[in-house]
């Protein structure tokens, strides 16, 4: 698959191009949703509380630490370049290249 193709197959679908939220849960472990839905994911766990199941410890249920989600903004043509990299097996920072116009040597 080539650059254009992969923007073509991530571009296919001519939904609204709104921005994504994106939590972070653990530090290998985010969520990607688009924005109204993330806002719509944070009401939904206002009142959550955390049930602590360690294994050196008693299960318990205490309150959910403000600082165990983090929240941040992912435009849309940022999460396309996201995809773009995936489908073509590159990191974003090669992904540069196909983006920069090349000069004509």
């Amino acid at each position: 698959m080539n650059y254009d193709e992969a923007k073509k197959l991530v571009q296919a679908p001519k939904k609204a191009k709104g921005n994504f939220m994106v939590i972070y849960i653990t530090y290998d472990c985010s969520l990607v949703l688009p924005y109204d839905d993330g806002i719509a994911f944070m009401q939904a766990i206002k009142n959550a509380e955390q049930m602590d199941d360690s294994y050196t410890s008693k299960k318990h249920i205490m309150p959910l630490n403000r600082d165990r989600f983090r929240t941040s903004v992912l435009s849309h043509q940022e999460y396309e370049r996201y995809k773009i990299a995936q489908l073509l097996g590159i990191s974003l920072t090669d992904l540069e290249q196909f983006e920069t116009p090349q000069e004509p040597s």
